[in-house]
Protein backbone atom coordinates (compact mmCIF):
# COMPACT_ATOMS: atom_id res chain seq x y z
CA UNK A 1 0.00 0.00 0.00
CA UNK A 2 0.95 3.23 -1.00
CA UNK A 3 -0.15 6.69 0.53
CA UNK A 4 1.06 10.05 0.34
CA UNK A 5 1.51 12.15 3.17
CA UNK A 6 -0.69 14.72 4.03
CA UNK A 7 0.77 17.81 4.62
CA UNK A 8 0.78 17.89 8.36
CA UNK A 9 2.25 14.26 8.06
CA UNK A 10 5.06 15.55 6.19
CA UNK A 11 5.35 18.62 8.32
CA UNK A 12 6.11 16.56 11.59
CA UNK A 13 8.61 14.59 9.28
CA UNK A 14 10.76 18.03 9.17
CA UNK A 15 10.41 18.57 13.15
CA UNK A 16 11.95 15.78 14.28
CA UNK A 17 15.49 16.79 14.93
CA UNK A 18 18.33 14.84 17.22
CA UNK A 19 17.83 17.41 19.99
CA UNK A 20 14.14 18.22 19.36
CA UNK A 21 12.67 14.49 18.45
CA UNK A 22 8.88 14.23 17.35
CA UNK A 23 8.17 11.25 19.05
CA UNK A 24 4.71 10.40 20.97
CA UNK A 25 6.06 8.66 24.30
CA UNK A 26 3.93 6.71 27.34
CA UNK A 27 5.15 5.65 30.25
CA UNK A 28 2.83 2.28 31.66
CA UNK A 29 3.46 1.16 34.89
CA UNK A 30 2.33 -2.22 35.65
CA UNK A 31 1.95 -4.18 39.13
CA UNK A 32 3.24 -7.89 38.16
CA UNK A 33 5.29 -9.10 35.59
CA UNK A 34 4.51 -9.51 31.76
CA UNK A 35 5.23 -13.09 29.98
CA UNK A 36 8.27 -11.63 27.78
CA UNK A 37 7.39 -14.17 24.72
CA UNK A 38 3.83 -13.47 24.73
CA UNK A 39 4.19 -9.79 24.61
CA UNK A 40 6.52 -10.00 21.96
CA UNK A 41 3.82 -12.08 19.94
CA UNK A 42 0.94 -9.61 21.08
CA UNK A 43 3.31 -6.77 19.58
CA UNK A 44 3.48 -8.33 16.46
CA UNK A 45 0.31 -9.04 16.14
CA UNK A 46 -0.96 -5.96 16.75
CA UNK A 47 1.84 -4.18 14.22
CA UNK A 48 -0.31 -6.71 11.83
CA UNK A 49 -3.80 -5.05 12.64
CA UNK A 50 -2.17 -1.48 12.61
CA UNK A 51 -0.51 -0.96 9.34
CA UNK A 52 0.63 2.47 10.29
CA UNK A 53 3.03 0.87 12.75
CA UNK A 54 4.70 -0.49 9.26
CA UNK A 55 4.94 2.20 7.07
CA UNK A 56 8.09 3.32 5.53
CA UNK A 57 9.33 6.99 3.94
CA UNK A 58 9.72 6.90 0.64
CA UNK A 59 10.51 9.66 -2.27
CA UNK A 60 8.83 9.88 -5.25
CA UNK A 61 9.60 12.08 -8.11
CA UNK A 62 7.63 15.03 -9.22
CA UNK A 63 4.64 13.60 -6.43
CA UNK A 64 6.19 14.27 -3.16
CA UNK A 65 7.03 11.43 -0.31
CA UNK A 66 4.53 8.65 0.71
CA UNK A 67 4.00 6.53 3.37
CA UNK A 68 4.94 2.68 2.38
CA UNK A 69 3.30 -0.31 3.85
CA UNK A 70 4.35 -3.72 2.80
CA UNK A 71 1.76 -6.32 4.27
CA UNK A 72 4.61 -9.12 4.94
CA UNK A 73 6.33 -6.34 7.30
CA UNK A 74 7.01 -6.47 10.82
CA UNK A 75 8.02 -4.27 13.45
CA UNK A 76 11.23 -4.29 15.60
CA UNK A 77 11.64 -6.49 18.84
CA UNK A 78 10.69 -5.13 22.20
CA UNK A 79 13.59 -3.69 23.60
CA UNK A 80 14.59 -5.31 26.66
CA UNK A 81 15.78 -2.41 29.26
CA UNK A 82 17.91 -3.45 32.28
CA UNK A 83 17.99 -0.28 33.95
CA UNK A 84 16.35 3.11 33.99
CA UNK A 85 17.80 6.22 33.95
CA UNK A 86 17.18 8.53 37.82
CA UNK A 87 14.22 10.12 35.80
CA UNK A 88 12.13 7.13 35.41
CA UNK A 89 12.73 6.34 31.61
CA UNK A 90 14.88 4.59 29.35
CA UNK A 91 18.20 6.48 29.48
CA UNK A 92 18.61 5.79 26.06
CA UNK A 93 16.21 5.86 23.52
CA UNK A 94 16.65 4.37 19.53
CA UNK A 95 16.35 6.67 16.93
CA UNK A 96 13.31 6.07 14.81
CA UNK A 97 14.43 6.24 11.08
CA UNK A 98 11.59 6.17 9.06
CA UNK A 99 12.94 5.51 6.01
CA UNK A 100 15.03 2.65 6.81
CA UNK A 101 12.73 1.12 9.21
CA UNK A 102 9.47 1.34 11.22
CA UNK A 103 8.47 4.65 13.37
CA UNK A 104 7.43 1.87 16.30
CA UNK A 105 9.39 0.56 18.96
CA UNK A 106 8.61 -0.46 22.66
CA UNK A 107 10.56 -1.15 25.51
CA UNK A 108 10.16 -3.11 28.53
CA UNK A 109 11.34 -3.15 32.26
CA UNK A 110 10.80 -5.86 34.88
CA UNK A 111 12.24 -5.81 38.58
CA UNK A 112 10.90 -6.78 41.78
CA UNK A 113 7.26 -7.97 40.57
CA UNK A 114 7.12 -4.18 38.73
CA UNK A 115 6.77 -3.90 35.01
CA UNK A 116 6.99 -0.83 33.28
CA UNK A 117 6.47 -0.70 29.47
CA UNK A 118 7.51 2.36 27.45
CA UNK A 119 5.83 3.35 23.94
CA UNK A 120 8.09 5.18 21.26
CA UNK A 121 5.74 6.18 18.16
CA UNK A 122 6.57 8.71 15.78
CA UNK A 123 4.10 11.51 15.51
CA UNK A 124 4.05 11.80 12.24
CA UNK A 125 2.63 7.96 12.10
CA UNK A 126 0.25 8.34 14.92
CA UNK A 127 -1.20 10.64 17.35
CA UNK A 128 -1.74 10.60 21.09
CA UNK A 129 -5.34 9.18 20.38
CA UNK A 130 -3.81 6.73 18.14
CA UNK A 131 -0.80 5.71 20.97
CA UNK A 132 -4.04 4.94 23.32
CA UNK A 133 -5.54 2.66 20.78
CA UNK A 134 -2.56 0.64 19.95
CA UNK A 135 -1.40 -0.06 23.34
CA UNK A 136 -5.09 -1.29 24.52
CA UNK A 137 -5.22 -3.14 21.45
CA UNK A 138 -1.69 -5.18 22.82
CA UNK A 139 -2.74 -5.63 26.25
CA UNK A 140 -6.25 -7.12 24.86
CA UNK A 141 -4.13 -9.28 22.24
CA UNK A 142 -1.57 -10.29 25.32
CA UNK A 143 -4.83 -11.34 27.13
CA UNK A 144 -5.98 -13.33 24.51
CA UNK A 145 -2.79 -15.63 24.56
CA UNK A 146 -3.15 -16.54 27.80
CA UNK A 147 -6.82 -17.38 27.19
CA UNK A 148 -8.75 -14.25 28.23
CA UNK A 149 -11.82 -13.14 26.05
CA UNK A 150 -11.58 -9.99 24.25
CA UNK A 151 -13.76 -8.45 21.76
CA UNK A 152 -11.31 -6.76 19.51
CA UNK A 153 -12.34 -3.16 17.17
CA UNK A 154 -12.85 -3.87 13.77
CA UNK A 155 -10.48 -2.16 11.20
CA UNK A 156 -10.96 -0.80 8.01
CA UNK A 157 -6.99 -0.33 6.62
CA UNK A 158 -8.58 1.55 3.28
CA UNK A 159 -9.60 3.92 5.14
CA UNK A 160 -6.06 5.30 5.91
CA UNK A 161 -6.61 6.58 2.24
CA UNK A 162 -8.75 9.30 3.12
CA UNK A 163 -7.10 10.34 6.25
CA UNK A 164 -6.25 13.76 4.51
CA UNK A 165 -9.72 14.83 3.42
CA UNK A 166 -12.09 16.83 5.88
CA UNK A 167 -14.67 13.80 5.80
CA UNK A 168 -17.08 16.55 4.93
CA UNK A 169 -19.73 16.26 2.13
CA UNK A 170 -18.98 18.48 -0.66
CA UNK A 171 -22.07 21.03 -0.07
CA UNK A 172 -20.97 21.46 3.30
CA UNK A 173 -17.55 21.99 2.90
CA UNK A 174 -18.82 24.70 0.23
CA UNK A 175 -21.10 26.10 3.05
CA UNK A 176 -17.86 26.39 5.51
CA UNK A 177 -15.81 28.32 2.96
CA UNK A 178 -15.90 31.68 4.05
CA UNK A 179 -15.76 30.87 7.49
CA UNK A 180 -12.76 28.64 6.98
CA UNK A 181 -11.23 32.21 4.51
CA UNK A 182 -11.56 33.99 7.43
CA UNK A 183 -9.90 31.49 9.63
CA UNK A 184 -7.21 30.97 7.44
CA UNK A 185 -7.08 34.79 7.05
CA UNK A 186 -6.49 35.38 11.01
CA UNK A 187 -4.01 32.31 11.77
CA UNK A 188 -1.95 33.30 9.15
CA UNK A 189 -1.55 36.92 10.60
CA UNK A 190 -0.83 35.36 14.25
CA UNK A 191 1.50 32.25 12.78
CA UNK A 192 3.34 34.59 10.48
CA UNK A 193 2.71 38.19 12.29
CA UNK A 194 2.75 38.49 15.45
CA UNK A 195 5.52 37.25 17.79
CA UNK A 196 4.38 34.88 20.85
CA UNK A 197 6.51 34.95 23.91
CA UNK A 198 8.36 31.88 25.14
CA UNK A 199 7.20 30.99 28.85
CA UNK A 200 10.45 31.70 30.23
CA UNK A 201 12.65 34.70 27.97
CA UNK A 202 15.42 32.33 26.36
CA UNK A 203 17.97 32.23 23.24
CA UNK A 204 16.24 29.78 21.05
CA UNK A 205 18.50 26.89 20.75
CA UNK A 206 19.57 25.71 17.31
CA UNK A 207 17.55 23.61 15.31
CA UNK A 208 20.76 21.48 14.88
CA UNK A 209 20.73 20.95 18.85
CA UNK A 210 22.60 17.83 20.20
CA UNK A 211 19.90 15.24 22.30
CA UNK A 212 19.24 16.04 25.79
CA UNK A 213 21.05 13.61 28.36
CA UNK A 214 17.72 12.39 29.69
CA UNK A 215 14.36 12.40 27.32
CA UNK A 216 11.93 12.87 28.56
CA UNK A 217 11.90 15.93 31.70
CA UNK A 218 7.79 15.38 33.07
CA UNK A 219 6.53 17.21 35.82
CA UNK A 220 3.53 14.92 36.52
CA UNK A 221 -0.08 15.37 38.70
CA UNK A 222 -2.79 13.50 40.00
CA UNK A 223 -6.49 15.07 40.65
CA UNK A 224 -8.12 12.28 42.51
CA UNK A 225 -11.28 10.83 41.82
CA UNK A 226 -13.30 13.57 44.26
CA UNK A 227 -11.42 16.40 42.71
CA UNK A 228 -11.72 15.22 39.41
CA UNK A 229 -15.44 14.64 40.11
CA UNK A 230 -15.85 18.29 41.94
CA UNK A 231 -14.46 19.43 38.59
CA UNK A 232 -16.65 17.97 36.25
CA UNK A 233 -19.20 19.46 38.13
CA UNK A 234 -18.10 23.04 38.42
CA UNK A 235 -17.81 22.84 34.51
CA UNK A 236 -21.40 21.68 34.56
CA UNK A 237 -22.55 24.45 36.46
CA UNK A 238 -20.66 27.28 34.66
CA UNK A 239 -21.69 25.18 31.16
CA UNK A 240 -18.50 24.87 29.82
CA UNK A 241 -16.60 22.00 28.85
CA UNK A 242 -14.08 20.02 31.06
CA UNK A 243 -11.46 20.89 28.80
CA UNK A 244 -12.16 24.95 28.41
CA UNK A 245 -12.17 24.63 32.13
CA UNK A 246 -8.36 23.27 32.13
CA UNK A 247 -7.41 25.50 28.87
CA UNK A 248 -8.58 28.92 31.32
CA UNK A 249 -6.56 27.09 34.13
CA UNK A 250 -3.41 26.71 32.11
CA UNK A 251 -3.40 29.96 30.97
CA UNK A 252 -4.28 31.45 34.73
CA UNK A 253 -1.42 29.57 35.63
CA UNK A 254 0.71 30.50 33.25
CA UNK A 255 0.17 33.97 34.01
CA UNK A 256 0.53 33.49 37.51
CA UNK A 257 4.27 31.78 36.95
CA UNK A 258 5.03 34.06 34.64
CA UNK A 259 4.80 37.06 37.37
CA UNK A 260 7.21 35.00 39.74
CA UNK A 261 9.82 33.57 37.36
CA UNK A 262 10.05 35.62 34.20
CA UNK A 263 10.35 39.51 34.24
CA UNK A 264 7.59 41.82 34.32
CA UNK A 265 6.31 42.01 30.19
CA UNK A 266 2.46 42.50 30.65
CA UNK A 267 2.01 42.63 26.92
CA UNK A 268 4.11 39.46 26.09
CA UNK A 269 1.44 37.16 24.41
CA UNK A 270 1.21 33.81 25.09
CA UNK A 271 0.41 31.78 22.40
CA UNK A 272 -1.70 27.88 24.09
CA UNK A 273 -1.66 25.61 21.25
CA UNK A 274 -4.32 23.13 21.05
CA UNK A 275 -4.75 19.99 18.64
CA UNK A 276 -8.07 19.14 18.04
CA UNK A 277 -9.58 16.01 16.43
CA UNK A 278 -10.03 15.93 12.63
CA UNK A 279 -12.24 12.84 12.58
CA UNK A 280 -15.99 11.37 10.64
CA UNK A 281 -18.14 9.21 12.63
CA UNK A 282 -16.26 6.51 9.66
CA UNK A 283 -13.08 7.62 11.30
CA UNK A 284 -13.79 5.06 14.15
CA UNK A 285 -13.32 2.03 11.81
CA UNK A 286 -9.90 3.68 11.09
CA UNK A 287 -6.57 2.12 12.12
CA UNK A 288 -4.77 4.37 14.38
CA UNK A 289 -2.74 7.20 12.53
CA UNK A 290 -2.26 11.22 12.83
CA UNK A 291 -5.29 12.79 12.51
CA UNK A 292 -5.48 15.49 14.50
CA UNK A 293 -4.73 19.20 13.85
CA UNK A 294 -3.84 22.71 15.73
CA UNK A 295 -5.65 25.73 17.01
CA UNK A 296 -3.86 28.59 18.11
CA UNK A 297 -5.13 31.04 21.14
CA UNK A 298 -3.63 34.40 21.91
CA UNK A 299 -3.14 36.34 25.10
CA UNK A 300 -1.26 38.62 26.60
CA UNK A 301 0.38 37.97 30.20
CA UNK A 302 -1.81 40.41 31.35
CA UNK A 303 -5.12 39.18 30.25
CA UNK A 304 -4.17 35.71 31.73
CA UNK A 305 -4.83 37.04 35.22
CA UNK A 306 -8.39 37.68 34.38
CA UNK A 307 -9.86 34.07 35.20
CA UNK A 308 -13.43 35.07 33.90
CA UNK A 309 -12.62 36.74 31.16
CA UNK A 310 -10.36 33.64 29.98
CA UNK A 311 -13.24 31.06 30.91
CA UNK A 312 -15.65 33.16 28.86
CA UNK A 313 -13.50 33.77 25.76
CA UNK A 314 -12.29 29.97 25.98
CA UNK A 315 -15.49 28.87 25.66
CA UNK A 316 -16.38 31.64 22.93
CA UNK A 317 -13.26 30.56 21.35
CA UNK A 318 -14.31 27.05 20.98
CA UNK A 319 -17.71 27.39 20.49
CA UNK A 320 -16.72 28.85 17.00
CA UNK A 321 -13.67 26.55 16.20
CA UNK A 322 -15.90 23.71 16.77
CA UNK A 323 -18.63 25.03 15.00
CA UNK A 324 -17.10 26.04 11.34
CA UNK A 325 -14.36 23.22 12.21
CA UNK A 326 -11.88 25.81 12.00
CA UNK A 327 -9.02 23.29 13.24
CA UNK A 328 -8.73 22.16 9.32
CA UNK A 329 -7.16 25.68 8.87
CA UNK A 330 -3.93 24.98 10.12
CA UNK A 331 -3.93 22.55 7.18
CA UNK A 332 -4.66 24.82 4.73
CA UNK A 333 -2.09 26.51 5.85
CA UNK A 334 0.55 23.71 5.53
CA UNK A 335 -0.93 22.88 2.39
CA UNK A 336 -0.09 26.51 1.05
CA UNK A 337 3.40 26.16 2.81
CA UNK A 338 4.22 23.18 -0.06
CA UNK A 339 4.41 25.27 -2.40
CA UNK A 340 6.44 28.09 -1.00
CA UNK A 341 10.10 28.48 -1.86
CA UNK A 342 11.98 25.51 0.37
CA UNK A 343 8.33 23.97 1.01
CA UNK A 344 7.21 22.80 4.75
CA UNK A 345 10.82 21.99 5.29
CA UNK A 346 11.64 25.84 4.97
CA UNK A 347 8.54 26.17 7.10
CA UNK A 348 9.85 24.16 10.32
CA UNK A 349 13.01 25.59 10.47
CA UNK A 350 11.98 29.13 10.49
CA UNK A 351 13.73 30.64 13.79
CA UNK A 352 10.81 31.94 16.41
CA UNK A 353 8.33 30.77 19.09
CA UNK A 354 5.28 28.68 17.57
CA UNK A 355 3.57 28.18 20.60
CA UNK A 356 4.23 29.36 24.34
CA UNK A 357 2.76 26.12 25.73
CA UNK A 358 0.96 23.06 23.82
CA UNK A 359 -2.22 21.55 25.79
CA UNK A 360 -3.37 18.21 24.54
CA UNK A 361 -6.11 15.82 25.77
CA UNK A 362 -5.30 12.08 25.65
CA UNK A 363 -8.96 11.41 26.97
CA UNK A 364 -9.58 8.18 28.85
CA UNK A 365 -7.18 5.91 28.65
CA UNK A 366 -8.33 2.37 28.67
CA UNK A 367 -11.59 1.49 29.89
CA UNK A 368 -12.35 -1.97 31.83
CA UNK A 369 -9.78 -4.23 31.11
CA UNK A 370 -10.14 -8.16 30.15
CA UNK A 371 -9.51 -9.54 33.68
CA UNK A 372 -11.89 -8.21 36.22
CA UNK A 373 -10.22 -6.44 38.88
CA UNK A 374 -11.16 -6.21 42.81
CA UNK A 375 -10.89 -2.43 42.51
CA UNK A 376 -11.66 -1.93 38.82
CA UNK A 377 -8.48 -1.38 37.65
CA UNK A 378 -6.97 -2.25 34.16
CA UNK A 379 -5.83 -5.78 34.28
CA UNK A 380 -4.22 -8.23 32.06
CA UNK A 381 -3.04 -12.01 33.05
CA UNK A 382 -0.34 -11.24 35.32
CA UNK A 383 0.02 -7.69 35.62
CA UNK A 384 -2.27 -4.56 36.97
CA UNK A 385 -2.07 -1.18 35.47
CA UNK A 386 -1.00 1.37 38.09
CA UNK A 387 0.01 4.99 36.23
CA UNK A 388 0.36 5.78 32.84
CA UNK A 389 2.64 9.06 32.28
CA UNK A 390 2.13 10.48 29.06
CA UNK A 391 5.16 13.37 27.26
CA UNK A 392 4.04 15.37 24.05
CA UNK A 393 6.13 16.80 22.10
CA UNK A 394 8.43 19.73 23.06
CA UNK A 395 9.89 21.95 20.13
CA UNK A 396 12.36 25.04 19.93
CA UNK A 397 10.91 27.79 21.72
CA UNK A 398 7.49 26.11 22.88
CA UNK A 399 9.40 24.67 26.02
CA UNK A 400 6.65 23.38 28.23
CA UNK A 401 3.57 20.95 26.62
CA UNK A 402 0.81 19.59 28.98
CA UNK A 403 -0.38 16.02 28.80
CA UNK A 404 -4.06 15.40 30.43
CA UNK A 405 -5.52 11.82 30.36
CA UNK A 406 -8.02 10.38 32.44
CA UNK A 407 -7.37 6.58 33.69
CA UNK A 408 -9.22 4.91 36.64
CA UNK A 409 -11.75 8.58 36.73
CA UNK A 410 -8.66 10.67 38.22
CA UNK A 411 -6.78 13.49 36.05
CA UNK A 412 -3.64 13.19 35.00
CA UNK A 413 -1.77 16.17 34.24
CA UNK A 414 2.15 15.28 32.62
CA UNK A 415 3.96 18.27 31.62
CA UNK A 416 6.44 17.83 29.76
CA UNK A 417 9.23 20.18 29.70
CA UNK A 418 12.45 21.36 28.21
CA UNK A 419 15.21 20.78 30.69
CA UNK A 420 17.73 22.89 28.77
CA UNK A 421 15.92 26.08 29.60
CA UNK A 422 13.82 25.53 33.02
CA UNK A 423 14.80 24.10 36.20
CA UNK A 424 13.01 20.66 37.60
CA UNK A 425 11.54 23.21 40.48
CA UNK A 426 10.30 25.98 37.74
CA UNK A 427 8.92 22.59 35.84
CA UNK A 428 7.52 21.47 39.44
CA UNK A 429 6.07 25.63 40.18
CA UNK A 430 3.99 25.34 37.38
CA UNK A 431 2.68 22.16 37.27
CA UNK A 432 1.82 22.88 41.28
CA UNK A 433 0.14 26.22 39.92
CA UNK A 434 -2.03 24.22 37.32
CA UNK A 435 -3.28 22.54 40.36
CA UNK A 436 -4.01 25.31 42.13
CA UNK A 437 -5.81 27.09 39.57
CA UNK A 438 -8.15 23.93 39.01
CA UNK A 439 -8.58 24.11 42.66
CA UNK A 440 -9.74 27.23 42.21
CA UNK A 441 -12.23 26.19 39.39
CA UNK A 442 -13.94 23.76 41.86
CA UNK A 443 -14.33 27.12 44.12
CA UNK A 444 -16.14 28.88 41.40
CA UNK A 445 -13.31 31.67 41.84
Amino acid sequence: MILPLTPFEEYLVHEDRPGFPCWNVARFSCAGHFDVEHLETAWQQTAAAQPMLRARLISRLLRGPAWRIDPNSSVPPVVDVSALGPHGWPSRWLRLDLASGPGARLYLHQHDNRAVLFAQFHHALVDGLGLGAIMEELFARYASLHGASVKLPSRDPALLRARGSSGLPWLERVRGLPMQLVGLLGASQLLLGREAAPLLPHTLLPADSPPVAFYPAVESRVLDTEAFGQLRNAAKKAKVSVNEMLMRDLQAAIGAWRGKHAPDAPQDWMRLAVPVLIRSAVDRRMPACNLVSLVIIDRTVKSCRNRARLLRRAREDMEIILKHRLGLVFWRILKLCRWLPGGLAAYSLRPKVRATCVMTNFGRIFHQGPVPHPQRRYAVPGAVLENVVTAPVIRPGTIVCLGLSVMDMQLHADLHYDSRVLTQAQAAALADEFVRQTELSVRGE
